[in-house]
């Protein structure tokens, strides 16, 4: 338990366990963030969906001159 972040949560790193969280982003061809998520969750394949669908709305929003 880290007590100075009480939300952060144990998650697999690379060979060893480490406190934090797991940051997702997706972007441009021009490496511009368009969607970002963070959360406790481990696992990187379930959020793939969610982001795909947050971009695509994301530039939906968009309007280009």
């Amino acid at each position: 338990m880290n007590v100075t972040d009480p939300d952060s949560r144990r998650m697999k790193g690379n060979r060893r366990y480490i406190q934090g969280y797991n940051a997702q982003a997706v972007v441009n061809e021009q490496q511009i963030v368009i969607a970002a998520e963070i959360t406790t969750a481990a696992g990187d394949f379930s959020h793939l969906r969610p982001m795909l669908t947050a971009a695509l709305k994301e530039l939906a929003n968009r309007k280009f001159s």
